[in-house]
């Protein structure tokens, strides 16, 4: 399989393999939304739209690169989570509450083996990382069995994991955090190693994951019976395909992805483990993947952009008196006009 096959845009369980755009009316339309919906909203806010455009450019220092870098690497991770799970027909809107538990395991893998050197440490918390994910996820799958959809499951774990990580923060290592709300520190040997500001480890981890995974799912007999079941459950039966296996597998598997993102950014990213640690990471991979599909150069040209939105919304404060949320706003912009750059579906 060449490097050309391997980022050509693959097919999914919808048929839907690359962006697809209507007339060129509507390109031009939705590139105009995407700029001029949140230069509207800036205007209104009484802010220069011109001074925060500037402050994403300038403001972009090798420090901030490198957090975009990081922040890029996790969505890629959580995305090929969805990829599993969405390719076998399964909306796991369960990533969110998969990473978050996950940091709990990684937390709790650091916490007993604080002082062991990192290529001890690290290892052993991203398996308890990739365990505990799984193990979330096996709730969503449980559930799945009895005809309980993984939508309202997936949603109501994530508050579930989110409370829980609450109540390990404040009722079970509380005096671990010094009794500070802010959370528990990971220390430097429990944290990838950047190499002139930028994790390296952490790009070569994420494209690693993200190629895997599709070349699981486009090249393999697993990936075939997942989007057998994916295309028709009723229909992959008939080949003597379990479709109650590839849903308990494909959860499994996508929460396991979803530690290894939770592991990353507790040690990595924010390095502390604290209730806000998951940032919306899980739903924003989600809508990537519905844009890009199982277009791996199109989940990282988008998973990069945001990662360089975020980062250049952390000037905007300090500097512009702008609250950093912009960077939703306008995430959310590009993607509203990637959807219509998609257009109608064509079958």
């Amino acid at each position: 399989m060449s490097l050309r096959q391997l980022f050509a845009p693959a097919q999914d369980m919808t048929g839907k393999g690359r962006l697809r755009g209507g007339d060129l009316a509507v390109r031009v339309a939705a590139a105009l939304a995407a700029f001029l919906l949140p230069t509207l909203l800036i205007a209104l806010a009484g802010k220069d739209p011109l001074a925060v455009y500037q402050e994403f450019v300038t403001g972009l220092t090798v420090s901030r690169l490198g957090d975009a870098t990081m922040y890029a690497a996790i969505l890629i991770i959580c995305t090929a989570s969805a990829m599993i799970t969405f390719n076998a027909s399964l909306w796991n809107i369960g990533i969110e509450g998969q990473l978050a538990f996950a940091t709990i395991g990684a937390t709790g893998a650091m916490i007993l083996m604080r002082d062991a050197p990192s290529a001890i440490l690290i290892p052993a918390m991203l398996v308890a990382a990739m365990v505990a994910g799984a193990l979330w996820a096996s709730f969503v799958a449980l559930l799945r069995l009895i005809d309980v959809n993984e939508i309202f499951s997936g949603f109501a774990l994530n508050q579930i994991a989110g409370a829980l990580v609450k109540f390990m923060l404040v009722g079970v290592w509380w005096e671990i955090s010094q009794k500070r709300m802010s959370g528990i520190p990971f220390p430097d040997n429990a944290s990838l190693p950047t190499v002139g500001g930028i994790n390296l480890w952490m790009i070569a981890l994420s494209l690693i994951v993200l190629v895997g995974t599709v070349w699981v799912i486009v090249r393999t007999p697993i990936g075939l019976q997942v989007r057998a079941v994916g295309l028709s459950r009723v229909s992959a039966s008939f080949y003597g395909i379990s479709a109650n296996w590839v849903f308990v597998a494909t959860l499994l598997a996508g929460g396991a992805l979803a530690g290894i993102a939770g592991m990353l950014t507790s040690s990595t990213y924010f390095h502390r483990f604290a209730p806000d640690v998951t940032s919306g990471f899980g739903f924003t991979a989600i809508l990537i993947y519905l844009i890009a599909r199982m277009n791996l150069l199109g989940v990282i040209v988008l998973s990069t952009l945001f990662g360089l939105i975020n980062a250049g919304t952390i000037g905007l404060q300090t500097r512009l008196g702008i609250d950093p949320s912009l960077a939703g706003l306008v995430q959310i912009s590009i993607i509203l006009a990637l959807y219509l750059l998609q257009g109608k579906d064509k079958r």
